[in-house]
């Protein structure tokens, strides 16, 4: 169980060092900072309906970087070959698919 662990915090430290993840995290804080500041014509319940949408982005946001980043990851790693040493160690591929399972769930939720 330890090795799926340490699998799942390579897989989050492997998201930081990628440039989609600060693409997607600027043009939703860009988003956000928009729909919270507004207040159409002064009307008070619009400015709720905003927050909401703006959560949904936020929602929607981590959604569409966790499936891009969780479908690229093990493809990548066999066109590099660098999956073939992780295999090499007692590591069962069970436990590999479960720890980057895990990591992008843990991405989907952060």
């Amino acid at each position: 169980m330890k090795q799926v662990w340490i699998i799942a915090q390579h897989t989050i430290k492997a998201l930081i060092r990628k440039k989609d993840f600060y693409v997607f995290f600027m043009m939703l804080i860009i988003l956000l900072a928009l729909l919270f500041s507004e207040n159409f014509f002064g009307v008070q319940g619009i400015s709720r309906y905003l927050k909401d949408i703006g959560f949904f982005c936020l929602w929607l946001f981590s959604l569409i970087i966790a499936v891009t980043f969780s479908t690229k990851q093990l493809p990548e790693e066999m066109e590099s070959k660098t999956i073939c040493p992780l295999l090499a160690k007692p590591v069962s591929r069970t436990h590999l698919v479960v720890g980057r399972f895990l990591g992008s769930v843990f991405l989907f939720l952060s």
